[in-house]
Protein backbone atom coordinates (compact mmCIF):
# COMPACT_ATOMS: atom_id res chain seq x y z
CA UNK A 1 0.00 0.00 0.00
CA UNK A 2 1.09 3.55 -0.59
CA UNK A 3 -0.81 5.17 1.51
CA UNK A 4 -2.87 6.73 -0.89
CA UNK A 5 -4.56 3.77 -2.30
CA UNK A 6 -3.78 -0.11 -2.14
CA UNK A 7 -1.62 -1.72 -4.63
CA UNK A 8 -4.08 -4.22 -5.88
CA UNK A 9 -7.13 -1.48 -6.59
CA UNK A 10 -3.86 0.52 -7.81
CA UNK A 11 -2.66 -2.22 -10.88
CA UNK A 12 -6.11 -2.96 -11.06
CA UNK A 13 -7.25 1.09 -12.33
CA UNK A 14 -4.49 0.89 -14.46
CA UNK A 15 -5.03 -2.17 -16.31
CA UNK A 16 -8.08 -0.75 -17.47
CA UNK A 17 -6.06 1.91 -19.31
CA UNK A 18 -6.23 1.76 -23.46
CA UNK A 19 -3.40 0.66 -24.39
CA UNK A 20 0.06 3.68 -24.79
CA UNK A 21 0.60 5.48 -27.89
CA UNK A 22 4.13 4.11 -28.76
CA UNK A 23 5.67 8.06 -28.87
CA UNK A 24 4.19 8.17 -25.39
CA UNK A 25 5.45 4.66 -23.82
CA UNK A 26 8.62 5.39 -25.31
CA UNK A 27 9.25 8.59 -23.04
CA UNK A 28 7.72 6.87 -20.00
CA UNK A 29 9.35 4.06 -20.47
CA UNK A 30 12.97 6.51 -20.92
CA UNK A 31 11.91 8.59 -17.53
CA UNK A 32 11.76 5.54 -15.27
CA UNK A 33 14.86 4.05 -16.65
CA UNK A 34 16.31 7.63 -16.03
CA UNK A 35 14.78 8.80 -12.40
CA UNK A 36 13.27 11.69 -14.26
CA UNK A 37 9.23 12.27 -12.67
CA UNK A 38 6.08 12.70 -15.04
CA UNK A 39 2.70 12.22 -14.00
CA UNK A 40 1.70 8.57 -13.06
CA UNK A 41 -0.58 6.61 -15.14
CA UNK A 42 -3.65 7.54 -13.38
CA UNK A 43 -3.14 11.22 -13.73
CA UNK A 44 -2.82 11.00 -17.32
CA UNK A 45 -5.67 8.97 -18.03
CA UNK A 46 -7.42 12.44 -15.85
CA UNK A 47 -5.77 14.45 -17.41
CA UNK A 48 -6.76 13.45 -21.07
CA UNK A 49 -10.66 13.00 -20.03
CA UNK A 50 -10.54 17.01 -18.17
CA UNK A 51 -8.93 17.93 -21.87
CA UNK A 52 -11.04 16.09 -23.74
CA UNK A 53 -14.33 17.67 -21.76
CA UNK A 54 -13.34 21.04 -21.46
CA UNK A 55 -11.29 21.60 -24.84
CA UNK A 56 -9.18 24.17 -23.46
CA UNK A 57 -7.75 26.40 -25.89
CA UNK A 58 -4.91 28.16 -23.72
CA UNK A 59 -3.04 25.54 -21.17
CA UNK A 60 -0.36 27.07 -18.98
CA UNK A 61 1.71 24.17 -17.19
CA UNK A 62 4.28 24.98 -14.40
CA UNK A 63 6.92 22.12 -14.47
CA UNK A 64 8.07 20.72 -17.71
CA UNK A 65 10.41 17.90 -17.52
CA UNK A 66 10.50 16.49 -20.63
CA UNK A 67 7.20 17.69 -22.34
CA UNK A 68 5.46 14.50 -21.50
CA UNK A 69 2.44 15.83 -20.18
CA UNK A 70 2.35 19.01 -22.55
CA UNK A 71 2.36 16.83 -25.36
CA UNK A 72 -0.31 14.46 -23.75
CA UNK A 73 -2.59 17.44 -22.91
CA UNK A 74 -2.20 18.98 -26.73
CA UNK A 75 -2.95 15.45 -27.82
CA UNK A 76 -6.62 15.48 -26.38
CA UNK A 77 -7.58 19.40 -26.19
CA UNK A 78 -7.89 19.50 -30.22
CA UNK A 79 -5.72 20.79 -32.82
CA UNK A 80 -6.90 24.27 -32.14
CA UNK A 81 -5.47 24.34 -28.22
CA UNK A 82 -1.56 25.71 -27.83
CA UNK A 83 0.81 24.85 -24.35
CA UNK A 84 2.80 27.43 -22.50
CA UNK A 85 5.00 26.09 -20.36
CA UNK A 86 7.81 26.77 -17.62
CA UNK A 87 11.16 24.51 -16.68
CA UNK A 88 13.61 25.55 -14.79
CA UNK A 89 16.15 22.79 -14.79
CA UNK A 90 17.84 23.74 -18.15
CA UNK A 91 19.23 20.15 -19.10
CA UNK A 92 15.07 18.03 -18.83
CA UNK A 93 13.87 21.49 -20.94
CA UNK A 94 16.41 20.90 -23.18
CA UNK A 95 15.12 17.50 -23.83
CA UNK A 96 11.69 18.08 -23.93
CA UNK A 97 12.30 20.85 -26.33
CA UNK A 98 13.98 18.06 -28.78
CA UNK A 99 10.83 15.50 -27.63
CA UNK A 100 8.38 18.27 -28.69
CA UNK A 101 10.50 18.87 -32.26
CA UNK A 102 10.19 15.30 -32.58
CA UNK A 103 6.22 15.25 -31.87
CA UNK A 104 6.23 17.77 -34.82
CA UNK A 105 4.25 20.12 -32.25
CA UNK A 106 7.16 22.71 -31.45
CA UNK A 107 4.57 25.26 -32.80
CA UNK A 108 1.72 25.07 -30.93
CA UNK A 109 4.20 24.75 -27.40
CA UNK A 110 5.48 27.52 -25.89
CA UNK A 111 8.83 26.42 -23.62
CA UNK A 112 10.06 28.90 -21.10
CA UNK A 113 13.16 28.49 -19.48
CA UNK A 114 13.22 30.08 -16.06
CA UNK A 115 11.67 29.97 -11.99
CA UNK A 116 8.36 29.74 -11.93
CA UNK A 117 7.78 32.52 -9.33
CA UNK A 118 9.81 34.82 -11.68
CA UNK A 119 8.47 33.89 -14.97
CA UNK A 120 3.98 33.89 -13.69
CA UNK A 121 4.76 37.16 -12.85
CA UNK A 122 5.86 38.23 -16.53
CA UNK A 123 3.08 36.13 -18.34
CA UNK A 124 0.39 37.78 -19.75
CA UNK A 125 -2.98 37.07 -21.32
CA UNK A 126 -5.99 34.28 -20.21
CA UNK A 127 -5.99 30.60 -19.87
CA UNK A 128 -8.19 28.39 -19.96
CA UNK A 129 -6.77 25.51 -17.87
CA UNK A 130 -3.53 25.17 -15.69
CA UNK A 131 -1.64 21.82 -14.67
CA UNK A 132 0.80 22.64 -11.57
CA UNK A 133 3.29 20.30 -10.91
CA UNK A 134 6.99 21.78 -9.38
CA UNK A 135 8.36 22.64 -6.14
CA UNK A 136 5.73 20.98 -3.84
CA UNK A 137 6.93 23.57 -1.30
CA UNK A 138 6.22 26.23 -3.58
CA UNK A 139 2.41 25.53 -4.90
CA UNK A 140 0.72 28.49 -3.05
CA UNK A 141 3.12 31.07 -4.61
CA UNK A 142 2.53 28.91 -8.24
CA UNK A 143 -1.29 29.31 -7.83
CA UNK A 144 -1.86 32.49 -6.99
CA UNK A 145 0.17 33.94 -9.50
CA UNK A 146 -1.63 31.14 -12.31
CA UNK A 147 -4.83 32.48 -10.89
CA UNK A 148 -4.40 36.18 -11.93
CA UNK A 149 -3.96 34.82 -15.79
CA UNK A 150 -6.99 32.12 -15.32
CA UNK A 151 -10.44 32.87 -16.67
CA UNK A 152 -13.41 32.57 -14.93
CA UNK A 153 -14.45 29.31 -15.56
CA UNK A 154 -10.67 27.98 -15.98
CA UNK A 155 -9.30 24.91 -14.07
CA UNK A 156 -6.40 24.66 -12.00
CA UNK A 157 -5.40 21.13 -11.40
CA UNK A 158 -2.22 20.38 -8.88
CA UNK A 159 -0.52 17.15 -9.04
CA UNK A 160 1.15 15.18 -5.93
CA UNK A 161 -1.08 17.08 -3.45
CA UNK A 162 -0.77 13.87 -0.83
CA UNK A 163 2.66 13.46 -1.33
CA UNK A 164 2.87 9.69 -0.37
CA UNK A 165 -0.07 9.90 1.84
CA UNK A 166 1.92 12.34 4.75
CA UNK A 167 -0.04 15.23 3.87
CA UNK A 168 -2.82 13.94 5.59
CA UNK A 169 -0.83 13.54 9.03
CA UNK A 170 2.12 14.26 10.23
CA UNK A 171 2.61 10.66 11.84
CA UNK A 172 3.74 9.10 8.30
CA UNK A 173 5.68 12.36 7.27
CA UNK A 174 9.57 11.68 8.29
CA UNK A 175 11.73 14.66 9.98
CA UNK A 176 12.78 16.11 6.52
CA UNK A 177 9.26 16.34 5.15
CA UNK A 178 7.60 17.70 7.91
CA UNK A 179 7.56 21.16 6.31
CA UNK A 180 6.37 20.96 2.89
CA UNK A 181 3.76 18.28 3.84
CA UNK A 182 2.37 21.54 6.35
CA UNK A 183 2.69 23.17 3.45
CA UNK A 184 0.72 21.11 1.25
CA UNK A 185 -1.84 20.96 3.96
CA UNK A 186 -2.02 24.88 4.55
CA UNK A 187 -2.23 24.39 0.35
CA UNK A 188 -5.16 22.97 0.64
CA UNK A 189 -6.71 24.36 3.18
CA UNK A 190 -6.69 27.50 1.47
CA UNK A 191 -7.98 25.65 -2.48
CA UNK A 192 -10.87 24.33 0.01
CA UNK A 193 -12.17 27.13 2.02
CA UNK A 194 -11.95 29.94 -0.34
CA UNK A 195 -14.95 31.21 -1.89
CA UNK A 196 -13.99 31.99 -5.01
CA UNK A 197 -12.85 28.20 -6.02
CA UNK A 198 -14.68 25.01 -5.68
CA UNK A 199 -12.07 22.06 -5.12
CA UNK A 200 -11.94 18.67 -4.95
CA UNK A 201 -8.95 16.34 -3.62
CA UNK A 202 -9.13 12.73 -5.27
CA UNK A 203 -6.77 10.13 -4.34
CA UNK A 204 -5.36 9.18 -7.35
CA UNK A 205 -1.20 8.74 -8.37
CA UNK A 206 0.29 10.71 -5.42
CA UNK A 207 -3.16 12.99 -4.78
CA UNK A 208 -4.46 15.34 -7.58
CA UNK A 209 -6.48 18.89 -6.64
CA UNK A 210 -9.13 19.69 -9.01
CA UNK A 211 -10.20 23.48 -8.69
CA UNK A 212 -13.07 25.44 -10.62
CA UNK A 213 -12.73 29.24 -10.57
CA UNK A 214 -15.63 30.69 -10.31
Amino acid sequence: MNNIQYDYIEEYINSTHKAEEPFFKELRDYAEANHIYIVKPQVEKLLSVLMSITKPAKILEVGTAIGYSSMLMLKYAGKDACVTTIERDESVLSQARENIKARGVEDRIHTIFGDATEVLESLSGEFDFVFIDAAKGQYRDHFEKSLKLVKSGGIILTDDVLYFGMTASDHLATKKHITITRRLREYLSFLCNDERFETTILPIGDGVAITYVK
